[in-house]
């Protein structure tokens, strides 16, 4: 089976879309919209369903910090029972950019000495902790202005 997601984060993320109006309302957490095809890409005769769906910690892959009020900075999206959450940034030459332990984080794209970063890829390492329990999660960040 493969599964096409579509979802939306918060109420207004996708405002005055198509994507705002199949969202509705939402109070929390995020919405997951699930069409479902068959291994030939056929589709599932069934009704489409929505459920709820609590993602613990969500990370953008992409931002552009250009000063221009939207997407300037990177940070997580996480529900409310993420209680502390480690964070480190790397360029392609493993230097450290950035890190903060703190769980409302905000990277603005900018060094540890205050310059900005070049345009490109880079690396994260994420620690958090979850209901009690230690989780990891890797990934890349693209970096555009």
């Amino acid at each position: 089976m493969t599964n096409l997601l579509l979802w939306c984060q918060r109420v207004g993320a996708a405002t005055g879309s198509r994507v705002a109006g199949m969202c509705g309302h939402i109070t929390c957490g995020w919405l997951l919209l699930a069409f479902v095809s068959d291994a030939g890409g056929n589709p599932y005769r069934g009704v489409p369903r929505w459920a709820d769906f609590q993602a613990v910690v969500s990370l953008p892959t992409a931002f552009t910090p250009n000063g221009d009020g939207v997407n300037d900075t990177w940070r997580p999206a996480y529900t409310d029972s993420v209680e502390t959450m480690e964070v480190k940034l790397y360029d392609m030459q493993a230097q450290l950019v950035f890190d903060s332990k703190e769980l409302y984080f905000a990277w603005n794209g900018l060094d540890k000495k205050g310059r900005p970063c070049a345009v490109g890829e880079y690396l994260f390492t994420v620690q958090y902790r979850y209901k009690g329990t230690l989780q990891r999660m890797k990934g890349a960040l693209l970096l555009l202005r």
